[in-house]
């Protein structure tokens, strides 16, 4: 638990502002030198940056990746095993959403394509039983923006193909699912979903079976596809239908922090009381950061972080300053609320050093409140 609001204490890094509008962040080795570095997608653009002794971010080198595609989500994987960490980002055609998936290295400390683009949504999934990265695909679908399945992406020359398919429930796709390995509390894996409307879902067993949903909205991310649903055969009359909006799920982090043998997930939840009402309203003027363990009978919460002013973007898991030190990564979007011009993104911190925390802390209730059904 943090108790400091500064970066004086210890308990949190932060970043200068970097007059961009971040749209996703991952934080690797990307360049094999065996420190992280930090990657920030804006809506065509890529940076790549190295957390700095100054507590700055250093910038080392940038690349527009579609200047007609906006760019959705990124995810980190070694694609070539080499030893270090390459960039998987999805993107759009915002006239129909057609996906566009590129694949980037960042060898010699210069970004440049590993991959040819290939026609699918592509991310990254920790898949059972062995829980290690793989990469996944899906299609497009013109009725229901996603199409039917989600399958393993394979190496064919210098592009990637579907392979096979997932076992996944209703709803799923490339982005939207984790899962939680067993551990002392669930004797079995159990798989998370972030439904439409943002709402967690967790299923169990062999059938997918549901169990729990959650009453509390959580990710809360602003980068969105606008989406005309329609009957398959007929056309839409942009004139009069309005369209749903389909918003990036945030990255949905399993981890076991502090070896305790039980993993927890980490995942934003967005405090707004305009969105309650607005539901295209997504800068948040704050947030948190909350690790969901099961219970037994749901998810419930573990820890959290002290409320974040900023519309958080992604959060990420990794020695951002390369002190040995886990951090958890938050990257931010200033809120308009927060009387800021143009739209500007800050990294901060949190070193999750538990040989430091005190077990006889009591609990700090000022800034709690509930909100069942938001």
């Amino acid at each position: 638990r943090y108790q400091g609001a500064g970066t004086s204490d210890g308990s949190r890094l932060r970043s200068q502002r970097i007059p961009e509008a971040m749209v996703d962040m991952a934080v690797a080795d990307f360049n094999g030198d065996g420190q992280n570095e930090v990657a920030i997608l804006t809506d065509h653009k890529l940076m790549m940056y190295k957390w700095g002794r100054d507590g700055k971010l250093t910038p080392l080198h940038e690349v527009t990746i579609n200047r007609t595609n906006a760019n959705f989500s990124m995810r980190a994987m070694d694609l070539n095993r080499d030893g270090a960490q390459d960039l998987v980002i999805a993107t759009y055609d915002e006239n129909d959403n057609r996906p566009y998936s590129y694949f980037y290295s960042f060898k010699g400390n210069r970004l440049k394509e590993c991959s040819k683009r290939i026609p699918y949504f592509a991310s990254v999934m920790k898949l059972p039983p062995s829980f290690a990265p793989v990469l996944v695909g899906q299609s497009w679908d013109s009725v229901n923006l996603f199409g039917r399945g989600v399958f393993v992406l394979h190496k064919s020359g210098d592009s990637y193909v579907l392979g096979q398919r997932i076992d996944l429930p209703e709803g799923a796709n490339v982005f939207n699912c984790a899962w939680i390995p067993a551990g002392r509390g669930n004797k079995s894996d159990q798989l998370v979903m972030l439904t439409p409307d943002e709402r967690l879902k967790v299923f169990q067993g062999s059938n997918n079976t549901l169990i729990h949903t959650t009453m509390e909205r959580f990710s809360g991310s602003a980068a969105g596809m606008d989406h005309y649903k329609s009957m398959p055969g007929l056309g839409v009359d942009k004139n009069y239908q309005l369209p749903s909006r389909y918003y990036a799920p945030m990255r949905l982090i399993v981890a076991d922090i502090g070896n305790t043998g039980e993993n927890c997930l980490i995942i934003n939840k967005p405090i707004s009381t305009a969105s309650q009402f607005f539901d295209r309203y997504r800068f948040f003027p704050q947030g948190e950061i909350h690790a969901l363990f099961w219970d037994g009978v749901g998810l419930a919460l573990k820890w959290k972080t002290r409320r974040i002013r900023g519309s958080v973007a992604q959060a990420d898991l990794a020695d951002v300053n390369n002190d040995g030190i886990l951090d958890l990564v938050v990257g931010l979007n200033s809120s308009p609320s927060l009387g800021v011009g143009g739209r500007q993104c800050i990294i901060t911190a949190y070193p999750l050093d538990v040989t430091r925390m005190d077990p006889n802390t009591p609990a700090d209730m000022s800034d709690f409140e509930v909100t069942p059904n938001n």
